[in-house]
């Protein structure tokens, strides 16, 4: 073969792997507090600067703790205690706006009922503001999720049992978190709502999605505000399978397509599912079954890095205990390979959470692990590989 046309086949496949194969670094873990850290939630910000946030035991009461790395995952910074209530601060969610500012929002039991804090970090989570309680119910506050749109406004959703069962509630901030709207009821329905995922999209639309009890099963809803949240449409079922399906989780790409994943039991094993809508919600494609193996799948996140590349992330026991995982579609959803192994621990491996670079298409994912003898949190990154310079 003459050396020119050996020349190009190489340039082609190393374009190739350039494009397609991706490298995951080893395992960093985080804590070493031999205390149980649990309910990780990630962001980035505008600098690729990462932020992790989880709840962890300390004596007889869980408080919220942070940890960040400047220099995307390689090394980081000392841990952060962020709440010091006399109550059980719990299920922390973390996001960061387009300034590069960090909002946070929890629930605590302090008052004598679970309520939702927030609290702002405008300095890239050195200094951090005092606790700001936003809601007053009668009923268990919990679960809250938090977003921020381009225009800097500041969304939360949550589920409250004021009226005598769960529903998903909803408040923003117009100001970056110094004032909040009343809370606005999204759900009316005779049973309960649980866990909502909230997404923006880049027209700055709001969705909504959460698991609902209809009679033994669990389905997703689905609803969504045109008007940063002012108003919203009906709530719309999204599936019809008679099962239960729980943990939702919704993510708009940069098209402005919504991407959905869940996991639940239609054939009896608990797998990831997935459907995607093209027109801002109004229509979706027919649900997609990602995983076919015989241990228990849950707990999905899924990423989009452009309109057709998308990456999830979820824990399954297939093999024994529990392990994270990692797919690929580059088409879109139509098609997921590269069943990736994330983890190989003798403990369990559970709860991931993942986020993209705003400037690369690295991936961050977090979880939590109890091989060291409890629950500690661990890290670990995707790079593509660079192609090697020919001579």
């Amino acid at each position: 073969m003459k050396k020119p046309v050996l020349s190009l086949i190489i340039i082609i496949f190393l374009f190739f792997l350039s494009v397609y194969i991706h490298a995951w670094t080893v395992p960093h873990r985080l804590t070493w507090n031999q205390k149980n850290s649990y309910y990780t939630s990630i962001a980035v910000d505008s600098n690729d600067n990462v932020h992790v946030v989880w709840y962890q035991t300390l004596l007889n009461n869980t408080e919220i703790y942070y940890i960040k790395s400047s220099n995307a995952g390689s090394t980081w910074g000392p841990l952060q205690r962020l709440t010091w209530m006399s109550g059980h601060s719990n299920c922390p969610d973390i996001t960061a706006d387009s300034s590069g500012s960090l909002h946070l929002v929890w629930y605590d039991d302090v008052s004598g009922e679970n309520e939702i804090y927030y609290k702002n970090s405008s300095d890239g989570g050195t200094m951090w503001s005092p606790p700001t309680r936003l809601t007053w119910m009668a009923g268990s506050s919990f679960n809250p999720r938090i977003r921020a749109d381009l225009n800097g406004y500041i969304h939360v959703v949550w589920v409250d049992n004021k009226p005598g069962h769960n529903e998903i509630y909803y408040k923003r901030s117009t100001d970056g978190g110094t004032s909040w709207t009343g809370a606005n009821r999204l759900t009316w329905f005779p049973n309960s709502s649980l866990a909502p995922s909230l997404a923006i999209d880049p027209s700055n639309n709001l969705h909504v999605v959460w698991p609902h009890a209809v009679g033994v099963a669990t389905e997703i809803y689905y609803k969504k505000s045109t008007d940063a949240g002012l108003n919203w449409t009906i709530s719309n079922r999204l599936t019809w399978v008679n099962s239960n399906l729980w943990k939702p989780w919704i993510v708009a790409d940069p098209n402005g397509n919504l991407r959905l994943v869940w996991h639940g039991n239609p054939t009896g094993n608990d797998e990831i599912y997935f459907r995607s809508s093209l027109d801002g919600g109004s229509s979706w494609t027919p649900p997609k079954r990602i995983t076919w193996n015989s241990g228990y799948s849950n707990s999905a996140v899924i990423v989009p890095f452009d309109g057709s590349s998308l990456h999830i992330v979820w824990g399954d026991d297939f093999n024994g205990n529990k392990e994270i995982y990692y797919k690929k579609s580059s088409d879109s959803g139509t098609n997921w390979f590269g069943l990736t192994r994330l983890t190989y621990n003798s403990g369990d491996s559970n709860f991931p959470a993942m986020r993209k670079e705003i400037n690369s298409n690295s991936l961050h994912v977090v979880w939590q692990d109890n091989t060291p003898g409890a629950f500690e949190v661990f890290h670990k990154k995707q790079t593509y590989l660079t192609p090697i310079p020919l001579k």
